[in-house]
């Protein structure tokens, strides 16, 4: 084989090699680009369905954030809450349980009644006016 000639080949190779590497070069970094956008749109969704989520479903009174009786009393016996407090605060948490209490009894009545939650519970409460008139 000729000296030129080899010197050519091996410059090819040598082009050819450094040609593969670019492509692969581009070829992973437009990967590495689309797999990103994707991410990106993938986490925009994720946080927007989620926030949608939360704005349909509205706050849960019985998420377990507020205190129990329980609480309340291990507060006031230790000298954190004042007797007048105490008082609200028991007021409040009776009569969230009693709200709660409301919600899951017109919810029975209205499945089996197969009228509207709304419905069965506006039917439980007397009139605003007392029924006078």
């Amino acid at each position: 084989m000729n000296g030129k000639l080899k010197t050519a080949g091996i410059v090819f190779l040598l082009f050819l090699a450094l040609g593969a590497g670019w492509a692969l070069w581009i070829g992973l970094k437009a990967l590495a680009l689309i797999a990103g956008v994707g991410l990106v749109i993938g986490l925009g969704a994720g946080v927007a369905l989620n926030a949608r989520g939360k704005r349909l479903t509205g706050p849960d009174e019985s998420s377990g954030v507020g205190f129990t009786l329980s609480d309340l009393r291990q507060l006031h016996k230790s000298g954190q809450m004042s007797d007048e407090e105490f008082e609200r605060a028991k007021a409040k948490v009776v009569e969230a349980a009693r709200r709660a209490s409301e919600r899951e009894q017109a919810a029975a009545a209205a499945k089996a009644a197969g009228l509207a939650a709304d419905d069965a519970l506006r039917a439980r409460r007397p009139p605003p006016d007392g029924g006078m008139s």
